[in-house]
């Protein structure tokens, strides 16, 4: 698992968070809501986890159980 952080403005984040939903080659869990930056009025920030999508899963389009 991978924990990424990005900002930008909202439409930044917006649109680098369908990309990211988009891949598939990555899982993307745990996004957070946009989040202010106390230094700036005009960018965001956004936190989330990211997972390596598994050959397995990418062609079945089936989630492995994590338990």
């Amino acid at each position: 698992m991978i924990k990424i952080r990005w900002m930008g403005t909202p439409e930044d984040l917006k649109w680098f968070r369908k990309h990211l939903e988009e891949d598939k080659e990555i899982r993307l869990q745990n996004v957070s809501d946009r989040l202010p930056i106390s230094t700036s009025n005009r960018y965001f920030r956004m936190m989330a986890e990211i997972e390596k999508v598994e050959d397995k899963e990418r062609t079945t389009g089936q989630k492995k159980d994590r338990r």
